[in-house]
């Protein structure tokens, strides 16, 4: 499941039903891939890939 910046904008109590249905989706053997800038967010996570930089249209990737 890929999940991007899902709780942005929400107070408290909905990031905390978010999180919850989040969990639960995970204890049934579903891998979660979620985006944010949320540090506690990330901080939850059990692994993490962190972004630094993404090539622009105007950059070449891959070597080509």
């Amino acid at each position: 499941m890929l999940l991007d910046e899902v709780t942005t904008g929400l107070d408290e109590d909905n990031k905390a039903i978010v999180h919850q249905l989040i969990e639960r989706v995970h204890q049934q053997g579903v891998t979660i891939i979620q985006v944010t800038h949320d540090q506690d967010e990330i901080t939850a996570a059990q692994n993490i890939i962190r972004i630094k930089k993404v090539a622009s249209s105007n950059e070449k990737c891959h070597g080509k």
